[in-house]
């Protein structure tokens, strides 16, 4: 049996949310299938979010809170002198110090998982140049590098897989639900139009309806003309007197 282009979403929905109380799959994997749901049902918008979880958010785009860490190490290196660990003696006392930062991380979540040691790490284009103590001629060039604990990247990661089961969890109810919401819905008027349509209704609620989709203000205050004409119609149908005469009233 083929199935629906909905049905196919819903199942990889389920299997995402199975797999990660199963502890079954990686991020990743659950994000792939994610982003085939949202394409299967035409949810461009959550496509494009979903493949930066995977790829990385551009410094353009906003970062969820759930990829701030406040647990970057800001550190320095010498680079450009041949002396390595004698220059940065000599210069112990200027040498530019660590301090932490909290900052978004942006990296895609394939990057994240690949296995490093001891953390991530990266080259900034941050420098400071300083004199050496004992030759004044000499500059030893920093580079400021920033590095995240491999404890804060697994936190990172583990706040992803939230987001994936709590994304997942919710549009699997949608979908599985939404039908069972339209159906009761689409019935219900089914069976009250056919009484709208006898009652002289229908034709009320078209004007209503075409008139708020305009762009003219002036449309849309015939809307609320129309709706006061239909309340009038209505009370003349509901209290309607059957007699065929009417009886004079005493006094």
């Amino acid at each position: 049996m083929i199935l629906s282009s909905q049905e196919q979403a819903l199942k990889l929905f389920m299997e995402v949310v199975q797999s990660i109380l199963d502890n079954t799959s990686t991020t990743p994997n659950n994000l792939r299938k994610l982003m085939r749901a949202c394409t299967l049902l035409n949810w461009e918008e959550n496509v494009k979010y979903i493949r930066s979880e995977l790829m990385g958010f551009s410094q353009d785009q906003e970062c969820p809170w759930y990829r701030q860490a406040q647990h970057w190490l800001k550190e320095w290196h010498a680079y450009n002198t041949p002396m390595g660990t004698l220059s940065l003696l000599i210069v112990k006392g200027k040498i530019p110090q660590s301090e932490p930062l909290r900052l978004d991380v942006r990296h895609g979540v394939t990057e994240l998982e690949l296995p490093r040691e001891p953390s991530l790490r990266y080259t900034t284009n941050e420098i400071q140049e300083i004199q050496e103590t004992y030759n004044p001629k000499e500059t030893i060039v920093f580079r400021a590098s920033q590095h995240l604990p491999p404890n804060t990247v697994a936190l990172i990661l583990e706040r992803i897989n939230d987001w994936c089961f709590e994304f997942a969890s919710s549009a699997s109810v949608t979908l599985e639900f939404g039908n069972l919401v339209d159906d009761i819905y689409q019935s219900y008027r089914n069976i009250i139009e056919k009484y709208l349509t006898v009652i002289g209704l229908s034709k009320g609620f078209k004007s209503i309806t075409e008139n708020l989709r305009s762009n003219e203000p002036l449309m849309w205050r015939a809307s609320v003309l129309a709706c006061r004409s239909v309340l009038q119609d209505i009370a003349s149908h509901l209290w309607q007197d059957a007699r065929s005469t009417y009886d004079q009233l005493p006094g």
